[in-house]
């Protein structure tokens, strides 16, 4: 991530629950908040287009949402609510563990003190 012509690294890979907050944390300490990833911006696996640039992880399913051609999937990661939109939706069991990957394109990053957004 370049801001101001600083050059930030954020390397995230998300295999687990804590790996997930770990990254988020070291994110926060370099003056980083991740405030919004949109449902879009995460796919479960097969169901969508698998972003080319991302981070991996599983999730624990606690609800999903039948809309008709998608479906909302809500989701616990590392203690923290996420919606994933699911393309091509299946049934989906609550407790339910899945595949998932964040379009790291698409993630909206925000600097902690001034609340201005990074990637403007």
């Amino acid at each position: 991530v370049a801001v101001g012509g600083t050059e930030y690294i954020a390397s995230m890979e998300l295999g687990a629950d804590a790996a997930a907050v770990s990254a988020s944390r070291r994110l926060q300490d370099c003056g980083f908040d991740i405030r919004a990833i949109r449902p879009e911006d995460i796919v479960p696996e097969g169901h969508g287009t698998r972003p080319e640039l991302g981070a991996d992880f599983e999730a624990t399913v606690n609800f999903a949402e039948m809309l008709g051609n998608e479906s909302l999937l809500f989701a616990d990661l590392g203690g923290t609510e996420i919606v994933a939109r699911m393309q091509h939706p299946r049934p989906v069991d609550p407790d339910q563990t899945l595949r998932f990957r964040i379009d790291g394109t698409r993630v909206h990053l925000f600097d902690k003190q001034t609340q201005n957004s990074l990637l403007r």
